[in-house]
């Protein structure tokens, strides 16, 4: 099982302090900690380097946002859109093996 760095874990601890002093709403506190995780990993790119985010149009909309705050360039690509054109290109090599 991973362990989380010990900086996170304040981090984390305050989605629960934040919602219970009523700064976040519960219905919010998934947002607040995908932030939080949306930040530490733009945090790691370097800012001239080409970047991709895969996911439902939701989340990547999430991390362009976010990458435009801090000056940073994404593209974005629909998870569902990739996992069907994988899934295509699994089945022309299949094919392709057994013809």
């Amino acid at each position: 099982m991973p362990v989380l760095p010990s900086a996170w874990k304040p981090l984390i601890f305050s989605a629960r302090t934040r919602r219970l002093n009523g700064e976040v709403a519960t219905e919010h506190v998934h947002s607040y900690l995908s932030g939080l995780l949306i930040g530490h990993e733009l945090a790691a790119l370097e800012a001239e380097r080409l970047a991709w985010v895969v996911g439902s149009p939701a989340l990547t909309a999430r991390y362009l946002q976010a990458a435009e705050i801090v000056g940073l360039t994404l593209t974005a690509v629909d998870g569902d859109h990739c996992f069907l054109h994988g899934l295509g290109l699994l089945r022309s090599l299949i094919q392709e093996k057994i013809a």
